[in-house]
């Protein structure tokens, strides 16, 4: 093996430098519990993370010193008063390994360190949250369905990293529904240091759209990813969102800030898949049993009204008004007779008394029957009116049916359009989900082709993207 000589030991420290520049440029992760931490003179925060590991048949104490710029920043994102109050506690450090020549030691220069361990991370979240409900942001008010906002769900906003699977399962479980809702996609990273940042922004341009509800989704992984979804500014940004926010992280057993923050939180992105999918047919089915319930009342109202119509006709017709009237022809006819009888004695025979009595008579019978006929007319009005109306509500159901026909989506088979599959049945909703000599079933109006993947030719989305 040949022999590397150096002029001296700088020589060779300089040379070490060199290697670990090229060799060893990549961040690392690890976490550790931090043994010190301090401001030095610099004003640079100094702290070293340790670890003691059983190995070789003893126990041994590994350390390795760290360094972080703008200490103040730190310690406020961190929600910490004292450097001190960091000893003892674990931390996940993200960070470029330096090899210091002057000091002949590594030292990581980090970039991003946040608390590790589930008691550290819920101590930092209840001060964040504390912190919260002080400015009157928290509690929230949550809903406990998405049914709770009273409309079905047409237009939706999604904060989720492209081609994921817990995407591509939400989505699945959305087009179960009969109402099949416009989706805004805005990429983000969901974890990692660029996530709280690039979620942030999302939000504020989702907030700009017309969308009914903004899904966050992220599926399974490693808890540490986690640890970045508890942001203090990502949950100031959820709370004040104007559009309401759901997430559906992926972790049935750990939680997040977002979980405490938004208005909805659901294990998984199949749960809010389901959810607003179940949210929509439940719509369907409350507008059908309204217009089944609605025409069973107006035939029960039209049933009752004719029943009024026809027992007011027999009560007319059963009144004693024509029995009274016949009553007092009698008796006037009794009193003429009375009367004549007297008169003859007094006047001639064509006094003019029986021309009263008959024209009496004929007014009462005038007045008998225009009283029916003015009835007659109300019920014949009211019969026209309920008859115009049926049809004013048959013609507003029928074009309220034709509407949330032409929201499903198989309906664009009809117009041209397709539905991609592969050979397992799953939807191929991006070029990536795909790879040369795939088999892929391609349905259109008349049936289902058969094909296979030959090349791939992939175009940049403007940012956001509309799918339907």
């Amino acid at each position: 093996m040949p022999t590397r000589k150096f002029d001296g030991v700088a020589s060779l420290m300089r040379w070490i430098k060199e290697v670990s520049s090229t060799f060893m440029n990549e961040p690392v992760q690890f976490h550790g519990e931090v043994r010190y931490a301090r401001i030095n003179r610099r004003g640079v925060l100094d702290i070293e993370l340790v670890e003691t590991a059983s190995m070789f048949g003893g126990s041994y104490s590994y350390q390795i010193p760290c360094q972080l710029e703008n200490p103040q920043d730190v310690l406020g994102r961190l929600k910490i008063g004292r450097p001190s109050e960091m000893e003892a506690e674990d931390y996940t450090i993200l960070g470029l390994l330096q090899f210091r020549v002057t000091q002949n030691r590594y030292v990581v220069e980090v970039i991003a360190i946040e608390p590790f361990g589930k008691g550290a991370i819920e101590k930092r979240r209840k001060k964040i949250l504390e912190k919260l409900e002080l400015e009157g942001l928290y509690p929230v008010e949550k809903l406990e369905s998405i049914r709770d906002l009273g409309d079905p769900i047409t237009k939706i906003a999604v904060l989720a990293s492209p081609g994921t699977r817990g995407l591509v399962d939400m989505l699945t479980n959305i087009a179960m529904s009969r109402i099949v809702p416009e989706v805004y996609l805005y990429p983000v990273a969901v974890e990692g240091p660029t996530a709280p940042a690039s979620m942030v922004d999302a939000i504020d341009l989702a907030n700009s759209c017309d969308a009914q509800l903004i899904v966050i989704v992220r599926g399974g992984g490693a808890q540490s990813g986690l640890i970045y979804l508890d942001e203090e500014r990502l949950a100031r940004r959820v709370i004040q969102s104007r559009i309401p926010v759901i997430v559906g992280i992926g972790h049935t057993e750990d939680v997040t800030l977002l979980d405490y923050v938004a208005r909805l939180s659901l294990e998984t992105p199949t749960a809010v898949g389901r959810e607003i999918a179940y949210t929509n047919e439940a719509y369907l089915e409350a507008l059908e049993r309204s217009s089944q319930e609605f025409r069973r009342e107006f035939v029960d109202l039209c049933r009752r009204r004719r029943l009024m119509v026809t027992e007011a006709e027999k009560g007319i017709r059963a009144y004693g008004l024509e029995r009274v009237a016949a009553s007092n022809l009698k008796n006037v006819t009794g009193l003429a007779r009375t009367l004549r009888l007297s008169a003859e004695s007094y006047t001639p025979e064509g006094s003019g008394f029986w021309r009263l009595v008959r024209e009496y008579r004929k007014s009462a019978e005038n007045l008998l029957r225009d009283r029916f006929e003015l009835l007659s007319g109300d019920a014949g009005d009211l019969f026209d009116s309920m008859d115009r109306w049926l049809q004013i509500v048959r013609s507003r159901l029928e074009t309220s049916t034709a509407v949330v026909r032409s929201m499903n989506p198989i309906r664009s088979l009809f117009k041209g359009g397709a539905i991609v599959t592969d050979e397992y049945g799953h939807p191929v909703t991006t070029i990536d989900s795909v790879d040369v000599g795939d088999e892929l079933n391609v349905r259109v109006e008349d049936g289902t082709i058969s094909c296979e993947v030959v090349s791939k030719a992939k175009k940049d989305l403007p940012k956001p993207v509309k799918t339907r």
